[in-house]
Order: C-alpha cells, then sequence, then structure tokens
C-alpha cells in the first residue's frame, strides 16, 4: 500500500524538523508527497527530500511527488533538481 504525506504550504527552515520527522515515520513502503498545497520550498527541505528519496531507493520502494506547481517546479530548479529527479529514482 502507497501512503501520502500531503505537504503544507509551506516548507521552510522552520518546517524542516517536521518534514524530516514525517518522513522518518513512513519508511518502509512506497510514498507520495502530495505537493497540492506547497507554494513555497526550502533548501533545507529539498535535502530532505532528497535524502529520503535515496533511502527509498536503497529500500527499495518509491518515493515520488505528485502534484506539483510550475512555481514550485521553478524553486526545485534553482536548488539543481526537479520533481522528475525524485521521480525517475535518479537522484544521485
Amino acid at each position: 500500500m502507497t501512503e501520502r504525506l500531503e505537504l503544507p504550504a509551506k516548507l521552510d527552515t522552520a518546517a524542516a524538523g517536521e518534514l524530516i520527522t514525517a518522513l522518518r515515520s513512513r519508511q518502509g513502503g512506497d510514498l507520495v508527497l502530495d505537493a497540492s498545497s506547497l507554494q513555497q520550498i526550502g533548501g533545507l527541505c529539498v535535502q530532505a527530500i532528497i535524502v529520503a528519496a535515496n533511502d527509498w531507493q536503497d529500500s527499495g520502494h518509491a518515493l515520488r511527488f505528485e502534484n506539483v506547481s510550475d512555481e514550485v517546479a521553478d524553486q526545485l530548479r534553482l536548488f539543481g533538481t526537479s520533481p522528475s529527479v525524485v521521480i525517475e529514482g535518479d537522484i544521485r
């Protein structure tokens, strides 16, 4: 069964700890990061998601983004990544 994690509107430095906790609590299965509400993402949260995607890939499970807005995709590109990098599992 695939779990869903609905991301908040803002994933900034203050939200990084909560994001990491939420990701850790869902390890061991497939996970969808639902970005329907996400409007802003910061560097620490991008790093946390990339680390999580590596962990998911290493454990043989899928981690992917859904409902990523063009605005958030542009923000990810500024950090040198994109939603497709996580979706494709090519994150190293």
